[in-house]
């Protein structure tokens, strides 16, 4: 089947190309950070959607209490989203979710 996707190579058949496209790529996320990476995503998406929601309702419906307490609640949640997003950014710059660098391997050299 055709993937748009996935570009065109000139060896259809070769089995190391195939391979070589399966393999994950050279991205390591240490779990605590790929929870962070969820949670952020899902309050962005929760307070986009209330704060679309509160700012239609009051527009097209004129519901103030609704209308602006949902907006008030979704806009808050980017604000708090934001700034739990750069607390994030200063960490992984600091480097807290490095993992540590080949002793898991057991190389001793």
């Amino acid at each position: 089947m055709f993937d748009s996707l996935k570009p065109e190579s000139a060896d259809d058949g070769d089995v190391e190309d195939a391979e070589a496209d399966e393999e994950s790529p050279d991205v390591d996320l240490s779990d605590p950070l790929q929870r962070q990476f969820v949670y952020l995503v899902v309050v962005f998406n929760l307070a986009i959607l209330a704060a679309a929601l509160g700012l239609m309702f009051l527009y097209f419906r004129g519901r103030l209490l609704l209308g602006g307490g949902l907006a008030a609640v979704g806009f808050a949640g980017l604000a708090y989203g934001f700034v739990t997003y750069r607390r994030v950014q200063r960490a992984i710059d600091a480097g807290e979710h490095d993992e540590p660098a080949d002793d898991a391997n057991g190389d001793a050299e």
